[in-house]
C-alpha cells in the first residue's frame, strides 16, 4: 500500500468532514467524506456507547474498521473519512462479516 493511512483527529477537521455533508450509508454503516489536498487519507471510526455498552465491543469493532480500511487500495486522491456504526449484532463482530458492509460504501467514495 503506497497510501498514507492516519488517524482524523482534530476536532476542526472533524467538524469540516461533517459541514462538508457528502455521505454513503448503509443499514449498518455510516461515511462521511471530504477530498484533501495532499494524498493522505484521514479517517475516524465513531462506536456509540448505545450501541455496544461494553469498551471491549467498541474497540473490537474499531479494529476490524481500522484493518478493512487499511488493507483496502486507495486510488491517488486524497480523503477525510468519518465512518460510524449505525447497529450491528453484538453476533457480527467478526472481519468476514463487517467487510462486506464496508467495501460497497468504500469503492462508491473512490
Amino acid at each position: 500500500m503506497d497510501k498514507r493511512f492516519s488517524p482524523l483527529k482534530r476536532e476542526r477537521e472533524i467538524q469540516a468532514v461533517f459541514l462538508e455533508r457528502k455521505r454513503f450509508s448503509s443499514k449498518n454503516i455510516i461515511l462521511y467524506y471530504k477530498p484533501r489536498l495532499d494524498n493522505n487519507v484521514k479517517v475516524t471510526f465513531f462506536v456509540p456507547k448505545k450501541i455496544f455498552k461494553r469498551a471491549w465491543d467498541r474497540n473490537r469493532t474499531r479494529r476490524i474498521l481500522r484493518e478493512i480500511f487499511r488493507n483496502y487500495t486507495w486510488t491517488s486522491k486524497g480523503l477525510d473519512i468519518i465512518c460510524i456504526v449505525r447497529t450491528l449484532e453484538r453476533k457480527m463482530l467478526r472481519f468476514k462479516e463487517i467487510e462486506p458492509l464496508c467495501l460497497p460504501l468504500l469503492k462508491k467514495i473512490v
